[in-house]
């Protein structure tokens, strides 16, 4: 019994993290796009998706050629979508390619002449997977706040909850409560006892 425990352990830790990993490459490392195209409708295309580091003329960085079975359907106005970085092995752009505060465009290629009306200019997009701590207010947080009457049973709700005259339900920051600004006393004083 003791082996099999052993054994499926050793499995989970090394089988768990190996699949982890490559979970992650789909989802931060491919860039969906759906372009407007001067390629013939209702037909399918074989083209070359093209990044490079210039609007006009420069270096090419990196291209994925959608040919044979990969090869893009055009549908009736024109355009194609298709996930940049899907075809290579693993799924993926390379992150070292976009370096922070370089320039990136994207061109869609068919016998090296382009079927875009220019290439197209890619930027980045903020995103958080959590949205941590409030910051500061903003000044339209400030005049809004400023410009609404303060009722005097308001309390900061970040603030715990504190039954002032018993000992045992008293805020943890001792009698006197947290401090407010200039060493004053804050709105949780207790009274003594």
């Amino acid at each position: 019994m003791r082996r099999k425990t052993v054994w499926f352990s050793a499995a989970v830790f090394v089988f768990v993290p190996l699949f982890s990993s490559t979970a992650q490459d789909a989802t931060s490392r491919l860039i969906p796009f759906a372009l407007r195209t001067s390629l013939p409708p209702q037909t399918t295309q074989e083209v070359d998706v093209q990044l490079w580091d210039a609007q006009s003329g420069g270096a090419l960085i990196f291209d994925e050629s959608y040919t044979g079975p990969n090869a893009l359907p055009v549908d009736e106005g024109g355009s194609i979508s298709f996930w940049f970085g899907s075809l290579q092995m693993p799924p993926g752009l390379n992150p070292g390619d976009f370096p922070s505060g370089s320039s990136r465009y994207l061109d869609v290629t068919q016998g090296e002449v382009s079927v875009l009306s220019a290439r197209l200019p890619l930027t980045a997009v903020a995103f958080a997977l959590s949205p941590g701590p409030q910051g500061p207010l903003g000044l339209r947080d400030q005049l809004d706040r400023r410009d609404r009457p303060e009722r005097k049973d308001r309390r900061d709700p970040r603030e715990p909850r504190v039954h002032q005259g018993r000992p045992d339900l008293r805020d943890q920051a001792g009698r006197k409560g947290r401090r407010g600004p200039k060493d004053r006393p804050g709105p949780m004083t207790s009274r003594p006892i």
